[in-house]
């Protein structure tokens, strides 16, 4: 068994995690065509729900045996009361602020044998000034707790540019490392931040490139990251495997299977498990290999799920004579 892993079982830290809330919402049944109609027919089996994309990354926190606090905005509605019910008993949502005029932001995925659709409901919401306030008002006074914080950022209005310099430049007055899972064009937003972690379309649209491939994209990692003032960054390229990069070194991380069930998730297990381990200190490149490792387990189950500290440590002990020969590898800009 890995002994970093054994730290988890044994150290439990707190986590703040803040950005955009998503209720994840399966319908499984069978495709059929109404005649009459001319129209395609969706015979719904049943329903299942998983806390999605901040959300996700709390219970992927709580999964690892750490204490972690949620903090974002739903609606007084079905999908805030369903993600309250799931988080419940895992997850500290006191600080989750529910506005009544707003619609809980929810992904619904009609999926069949040969149908598979997705509705997005809830994504015309921009965070007022009241509400910026108090959660800036709620980090601060969280501080002292804390161990690191996440920011999860869906482009879906929580994170506006001016809650996330407050709450970058509240982490760093207190020696507190941040993660940043980036979205949109706005890279002067995320100055300051311990690692950001964008996969290569997201990578396209913080440096207005359009890059192809990682090997394209790593000349321009460190200046990206001198440039805003960031520690590290993580660029992930799905089945082609991943780059860590900081101001000395390049590591190249190949993809653990080729398998994939499902796709969702991946890169919040990452995000998850990198500032969870990080924050006991364990080096970079450990982190970086094992973080890849939770991404891979999340693939290989079907629909939204949340890596386990047992599923680390079982996948790690399958994978334990070739995890630092055959995946993780220095390379050069």
């Amino acid at each position: 068994m890995d002994k970093y892993l054994e730290l988890l079982k044994n150290d439990q830290g707190t986590g703040l995690v803040i950005g955009d809330i998503i209720l994840d919402e399966y319908h499984n049944g069978i495709s059929d065509y109404s005649s009459n109609e001319r129209s395609s027919v969706f015979r719904k089996q049943s329903t299942l729900y998983f806390p999605g994309n901040a959300a996700n990354i709390a219970n992927g926190i709580a999964s690892l045996n750490q204490n972690v606090i949620l903090c974002g905005i739903i609606g007084n509605d079905f999908g805030g009361q369903k993600l309250i019910e799931l988080l419940h008993d895992r997850v500290d949502h006191d600080s989750v602020i529910i506005e009544p005029y707003r619609d809980t932001s929810v992904k619904t995925r009609i999926e069949s044998e040969h149908l598979k659709l997705r509705i997005d409901k809830g994504y015309d919401y921009r965070i007022n000034e009241h509400t910026e306030a108090q959660i800036v008002s709620n980090v601060s006074s969280l501080m002292e707790i804390l161990d690191y914080v996440l920011l999860s950022d869906w482009g879906e209005g929580t994170l506006s540019a001016k809650l996330t310099k407050a709450v970058i430049s509240l982490a760093v007055a207190n020696r507190i490392p941040v993660f940043v899972d980036p979205r949109g064009k706005d890279p002067e937003k995320y100055r300051g931040a311990t690692c950001v972690t964008p996969n290569l379309d997201e990578f396209n649209d913080l440096t207005e490139f359009r890059f192809q491939s990682l090997n394209e994209a790593i000349p321009f990692l460190r200046p990206f990251i001198r440039k805003y003032d960031i520690e590290s960054i993580i660029l992930k390229d799905g089945h082609r495997g991943s780059v860590w990069a900081n101001h000395e070194s390049f590591r190249f991380c190949a993809p653990f299977s080729a398998y994939c069930e499902c796709d969702i998730g991946a890169g919040d297990s990452l995000i998850c498990s990198y500032a969870v381990l990080r924050s006991k200190k364990i080096p970079d490149s450990h982190a970086f290999l094992m973080s890849n490792l939770a991404a891979a387990i999340t693939i290989s189950k079907p629909h939204t799920y949340c890596v386990t500290l047992s599923d680390l440590m079982r996948y790690y002990d399958e994978y334990a004579n070739k995890l630092n020969v055959d995946w993780l590898a220095e390379v050069m800009p």
